[in-house]
């Protein structure tokens, strides 16, 4: 390394994975890569991510609890058998489109774990965060390097991986990113979540799984973090738990707790005895006492024994261990539990006897009970790494560790398939996992926030080895262009915003971690991205240069923060803080419409806008704190004033989105977090009143909805566990999975102009579906606005007006109608038709009188079309004096 670059590295106050301010594209060489980050700026805004790792695990594990302050222990499960339970008996029909994956097949996710075939060192084997189970055949290399391999089991989360090394088909898996556990027994964790169900286990080589004795049916409360096999005999296994150590003797059958001390985090086998056993416990804040520490067994885990002679006695974190190959040397790399740093590299040359600091560097910031992991080489007890943040390494046991990798030189645009992502001396952020190949101890691989990557050098010089690794997290806020079919924006965790322009491969456009997007329909060129807490950064040459035009810090909004732009004036744009914010000129300025800048203390979740009418918008509060306020807002005046919705139709859970009908500003659908609960809900008034449309759903967390545009009687919504399609306004819902992994889907972004569909996934990328054509499997939708299938709705005629309109409808058959005009608050004012009509064209005239013959005063009212059996159709109607 340069003295130049290390005495910036030495002034770094070092706080998180992800910086923030580009280099401007064009300004480096035409022929060399575009860094991502600006070194000259890097200091200041990197202060604003300490803590990220952690508020984005509140973020994700609390709006899915609420109002409780634990997801229920069989909420998933539960789901997932509704899901086999309810399979549609068929896939013809709208539900047989088939999705396809866009990538990015360039940039990896968030991957947890890691294991090598000792018979084959081509077959390697990754776990992501959220996006599954992965095997590369060719060693990580190449632009299709990596395949997803399905359980069977919707295993997201793959935290540990085990092979028989006498017969690598044998192998098992362990599932769940820890959690935060009851919170009045041992106080939070710290470490992000995602769903798991205890171990799985593969006898041919991962074609097929089965669960094993240690099985949780997805009780979040619990996770498995570790899992190592006895080297002399293979039916013995341990797995380090959120509840404990448990071991097997009889390949996973049955499973005993044999050291029950809560949050086990890391287990080692001695590899020349299997009867001697460390195990170690830590976490975010401060256990009971007597529980963190490092305990050692040498009977087989009959007994323990809490390790002491030099190890910290007191603040002891997270700590991942590391073994020498003859089970003398152990490795310690403790934590901070109160700090969140790491305190230092611990060694002991006696078994665990006694302990020395072999070096005090903060590998891993602040967040240690996160991302910190050590090994060592089979070959060189002497060779250790210690990763978190960034990649250490020694030489001499431990002491002077010398930084290998830097997280912020990755390269920005498009980094080619397959790596290389930036200079030999670049890893990406938060390290999780370390493995060395079998027979070449040379041959290191990493997984990270941002994939896998591999050194052939002993750890000196490291390529990203990503290719076809879609396992990327996107949030909320996918944008499609407009007139561009291949056109999208998308923000990720830790990986930045990536931007789309055809193909796999997605070009790096901003760092950090992305939230919402927007691409102005008029004009590509112009886009908008958040880097959390609604810091909004806008281009208007497509990317080539960012510029701020919002900044906050954190407290006033959500991490993931809403934004969105009206589609019938594109400056103008909402965002979500402790009310909604408002710009009409793109961004260079804000104010609060209605002149209240909290509504209720609690930050706006998702917030809505009627594509056609920039003034009709609704907004919905909730986030990660100790007493949120759960609460739905709409407005007709484009946010001048807000009408709460009344208590009771809407369920006290966390708002995750609003989509507005195309043709009916009037139609609005919302979804909701949590369980225990109905998910899906309409309105035909613009959001004065709502109808349950869950239906056959099963209880998970619906993430998004959005309506087919020229039959909006289809919709589709993303949950927990995949999409789901209504073709009868939500009456009921069927599984529309054909061709996508089981996956937690944040999106749904429609393009009309094409047809097609896209699913923003926290986990496996981005992918499409061409909408399917009703007409083409026998299903009776009406396109058209107002229409909801077989009845549609014109509106008035005058309208606005001032003494009178006539209503216009049709009728597809002879059926009972009631036709009522309603105010803004949702109350009925006039009733006009109120009876049997004959199929066809009808009308009706309203004259701005009231049931009992007073004229209404002047404002919006609505008119609401009925019948039995058929969703309601609204149109609105302003009335001037």
């Amino acid at each position: 390394m340069s003295l130049q670059r290390a005495a910036f590295v030495a002034s770094l106050a070092v706080a998180g994975a992800a910086a923030f301010l580009l280099v401007p594209r064009g300004s480096e060489a035409p022929d060399e890569p575009r860094p991502l980050f600006d070194p000259d700026r890097l200091t200041e805004e990197e202060k604003k991510n300490e803590g990220h790792a952690w508020e984005m695990f509140e973020w994700w594990y609390s709006q899915r609890a609420y109002p409780d302050e634990l997801i229920p222990r069989d909420g998933y499960w539960n789901a997932w058998q509704h899901k086999l339970q309810n399979q549609p008996a068929d896939d013809l029909g709208l539900r047989a489109a088939t999705w396809t994956s866009i990538g990015p097949d360039n940039v990896g996710g968030r991957m947890l774990s890691l294991a090598i075939d000792p018979t084959n060192v081509s077959r390697v084997w990754a776990g992501a965060a959220s996006g599954g189970l992965w095997l590369s055949t060719v060693a990580g290399e190449g632009a299709d390097a990596w395949t997803r391999v399905e359980t069977g089991f919707p295993s997201l989360s793959v935290s540990a991986i085990v092979l028989q090394p006498s017969d690598p088909d044998v192998m098992y898996i362990g599932t769940g990113e820890i959690s935060r556990y009851v919170r009045p027994l041992i106080g939070t964790p710290g470490a992000r979540s995602s769903y798991g169900l205890g171990v799985l286990k593969s006898t041919d080589g991962g074609a097929t799984w089965a669960t094993t004795g240690l099985t949780w049916t997805f009780d979040q409360s619990r996770a498995v973090l570790a899992m190592k096999m006895d080297p002399a005999d293979a039916t013995v296994l341990w797995a380090a738990t959120s509840e404990g150590l448990y071991k097997t003797t009889d390949a996973g059958i049955n499973w005993t707790l044999s050291h029950a001390e809560l949050m086990a985090m890391d287990v080692v086998v001695d590899p020349t005895d299997g009867d001697v056993v460390y195990v170690s416990h830590g976490q975010l804040g401060v256990p009971p006492d007597g529980v963190a520490g490092i305990y050692k067994t040498t009977d087989g885990g009959s007994n323990w024994t809490m390790l002491g002679g030099g190890l910290p006695t007191t603040d002891f974190g997270r700590t991942p261990l590391a073994i020498s190959a003859d089970g003398q040397t152990v490795y310690a790399g403790v934590s901070s539990a109160a700090g969140r740093n790491a305190v230092g590299l611990y060694r002991s040359t006696n078994a665990g006897a006694s302990w020395s600091l072999r070096d005090g560097t903060n590998w891993a910031s602040s967040q240690a009970w996160y991302d910190n992991v050590v090994a060592v080489s089979p070959a060189d007890e002497d060779l250790v790494f210690a990763s978190g943040l960034d990649v250490y390494r020694s030489t001499t046991g431990g002491s002077g560790l010398s930084q290998v990798a830097y997280w912020w030189m990755g390269y920005g645009g498009v980094v080619p398939n397959g790596g290389p992502e930036g200079p030999s001396d670049y890893v990406h952020a938060d390290q999780h996992a370390i493995t060395f190949e079998p027979g070449d101890p040379q041959t290191v691989y990493i997984a990270c926030d941002g994939g896998v990557f591999k050194s052939t050098d002993g750890g000196v010089n490291w390529d990203g080895k990503n290719g076809g690794l879609r396992t990327t997290q996107f949030y909320a806020g996918f944008a499609n262009g407009s007139a561009t079919t291949n056109l999208a924006l998308g923000g990720l965790q830790d990986n930045g915003t990536l931007l789309w322009t055809g193909g796999d491969s997605w070009d790096k456009t901003f760092g950090g971690d992305g939230g919402w997007c927007a691409i102005d329909p008029t004009d590509e060129d112009v886009m908008y991205e958040e880097y959390v807490y609604l810091n909004i950064h806008k281009t208007t040459d497509a990317g080539a240069n960012w510029f701020e035009v919002h900044s906050l810090s954190s407290g006033s909004a959500n991490f993931i923060a809403p934004f969105v732009m009206a589609e019938s004036d594109p400056d103008v744009i909402y965002g979500g803080m402790l009310s909604v914010e408002k710009t009409t000129n793109g961004g260079s300025s804000w104010f609060y419409p209605d002149g209240d800048s909290d509504w209720n203390g609690t930050p706006v979740a998702t917030i809505g806008v009627s594509p056609t009418n920039e003034n009709f918008v609704i907004a919905g509060t909730g986030d990660s704190g100790s007493s949120p306020t759960m609460e739905v807002r709409w407005s007709w005046d484009g946010g001048g004033s807000w009408t709460v919705v009344a208590g009771g139709q809407l369920p006290d859970r966390y708002p995750t989105d609003f989509h507005y009908d195309r043709n009916d500003p009037f139609r609005i659908w919302a979804t909701f977090s949590g369980y225990g609960t109905g998910h899906v809900f309409e309105s035909t008034d613009g959001g004065g009143t709502w109808t349950d449309r869950s239906s056959n759903l099963p209880d998970i967390p619906v993430q998004c909805v959005a309506l087919d545009p020229d039959h909006p009687s289809i919709a589709y919504v993303g949950t927990d566990l995949g999409v789901y399609q209504s073709q009868d306004g939500g009456a009921s819902w069927a599984d529309f999975n054909a061709g996508i992994p089981i996956a937690m889907v944040i999106d749904l972004a429609v393009h009309p102009a094409s047809g097609k569909m896209r699913a923003a996934t926290f986990g496996n990328g981005v992918w499409e579906v061409d909408l399917p054509s009703p007409g083409a499997v026998g299903v009776e939708v009406a396109a058209g606005a107002g229409g909801s299938g077989r009845l549609s709705l014109a509106g008035g005629r005058p309208n606005p007006f001032r003494e009178r309109t006539t209503v216009s409808f049709t009728l597809d058959r002879d059926v009972d109608v009631q036709l009522a005009v309603y105010d803004a608050a949702g109350r009925r004012v006039r009733t006009l038709v109120d009876g049997p009509r004959a199929a066809g064209a009808g009308t009706a005239d309203w004259d701005g009188r009231d049931a009992s013959g007073r004229r209404v005063t002047a404002g919006i009212y609505f008119v609401r079309l009925e019948t039995d059996g058929e969703p309601p159709v609204s149109r609105k109607l302003a009335l001037l004096r």
